[in-house]
């Protein structure tokens, strides 16, 4: 099976998650520079108090006559010539470096961060790791929680994680961002698959012969009792995505949807090939087709239109995202033209032809956007990466993982789930 996972950071309802918004991180303060010594003048007078000699005692004294004037002492040195000298002090503070530098302003505790090693000033003052280690002035991933049981799709709201684990009688799982205890969402007597909230709910499918979908009320979270059985027998459904109103979901070959409330569904398309990805907004539903190399729209104010593709012959198109002008998926594999695994955008309308952003990846499988960026998974080559929204040279933002899969992104940190460790990871930006 091949997990698909988005993270909603416009107002789009994305197919991995809604955009959630974290703690901002601490304003930075300017750096000061110390001296390294103190000015100061120093006299370059002569006391003429010291300079002056005593007469010989039986010396005579020439007598130069009633009037006849004194003559007149040397001019004493003006202090006009005093020399500015650079008196080292022996309390003044060493000098600041460009990684040493004052981040707190405070004179008493001198260049107290180290940019290159600081968890809480990484690269620059104030940038926090929010629980990462800091090395050569980078933030390191950590790790949110361990001992899961191949977590795949993973979803963001404003307090939370979600993951689902995909195994059979796995479980749905939250954490509280950036850390806490791990809880049971809900236990599920199949596989769990793909993986939505609203403000007042938790849903997934699962991804197993007579699948269902499910709701559970946030109040009742750990109570898999209260979960609601939305519909049975969708078989194995990759993806489930939520709306106002609505929620949908995929089978092998449908995409489908219903009210939040229940009742009967409707089936937006047929004669899908693997449908995964999904994502709706903006009175759209998108998805791509896995096996059948293409990405597609439905127009929910016209769903008698059918179904738009917006782009074919792609390689395995896995992860979706969206954000108010373009689409953007990753490539699994390589596409029938000869192209290698890539990550490619296109305008949500489909006028233009998809543009390749990055390409030479390794498995790529999840997919999220934030501001002006773009993040993935390389399933395969077990990093993490970003590129521009405008393309450029990828940046990889972790390595060494194991088999990364769903990804989400907010405004301060990028989260992952590793399948083949059992990690939920963290990155702060």
């Amino acid at each position: 099976m091949y997990p698909f996972t988005v993270a909603r950071s416009s107002p789009l309802a994305l197919l991995s998650g809604a955009c959630g918004t974290l703690l901002a991180l601490t304003a930075s303060i300017g750096c000061q520079e110390y001296d390294s010594s103190l000015l100061r003048y120093s006299d370059a007078g002569v006391d003429s108090t010291e300079a002056s000699t005593e007469a010989a005692p039986d010396a005579p004294v020439p007598d130069a006559g009633p009037e006849a004037d004194a003559p007149d002492a040397p001019d004493a040195p003006d202090a006009s010539n005093d020399v500015l000298q650079d008196v080292p002090s022996e309390e003044a503070a060493p000098p600041c470096s460009p990684t040493q530098v004052d981040c707190d302003g405070n004179e008493g505790n001198g260049c107290e961060a180290d940019l290159t090693s600081d968890a809480t000033s990484c690269g620059a003052c104030g940038r926090s790791c929010l629980g990462g280690a800091c090395s050569d002035g980078k933030c390191l991933p950590f790790v949110l929680a361990s001992g899961q049981l191949t977590p795949s799709n993973v979803f963001l709201d404003d307090n939370h994680l979600y993951w689902t684990n995909q195994v059979l009688g796995g479980s749905v799982m939250r954490i509280p961002l950036l850390g806490g205890v791990a809880q049971v969402v809900a236990k599920s007597a199949r596989i769990p698959g793909g993986i939505a909230t609203d403000a007042t709910s938790v849903y997934w499918s699962e991804f197993s012969s007579g699948g269902s979908v499910w709701r559970l009320d946030r109040t009742d979270v750990g109570d898999a009792s209260k979960a609601i059985e939305l519909i049975s027998g969708q078989g194995t459904s990759l993806s489930v995505v939520v709306d106002s109103t609505r929620v949908y979901w995929t089978t092998p070959g449908t995409v489908r949807t219903m009210l939040k409330t229940g009742g009967g569904y409707i089936q937006l398309a047929t004669g899908q090939n693997t449908p995964g990805g999904l994502l709706s907004g903006l009175g759209h539903v998108f998805w791509t087709n896995y096996t059948g190399g293409t990405v597609v729209a439905v127009d929910l104010g016209n769903p008698d239109a059918g179904v738009q593709v917006l782009a074919s012959d792609q390689g395995a198109p896995a992860g979706l995202t969206a954000d108010l002008t373009n689409l953007y998926w990753v490539n699994h594999m390589g596409t029938p033209d000869g192209g290698t695994p890539s990550v490619v955008r296109i305008a949500r309308t489909g006028s233009d032809s998809p543009e390749v952003l990055a390409d030479g990846q390794s498995g790529p499988i999840g997919i999220a956007q934030r501001g002006t960026y773009v993040y993935w998974t390389n399933n395969v080559g077990g990093t993490v990466m970003r590129v521009l929204k405008t393309g450029g040279t990828p940046e990889q933002l972790a390595s060494q993982q194991q088999a990364p899969s769903g990804i989400a992104v907010d405004a301060a940190v990028v989260y992952w789930a590793n399948r083949d460790d059992g990690t939920v990871m963290a990155l702060a930006l």
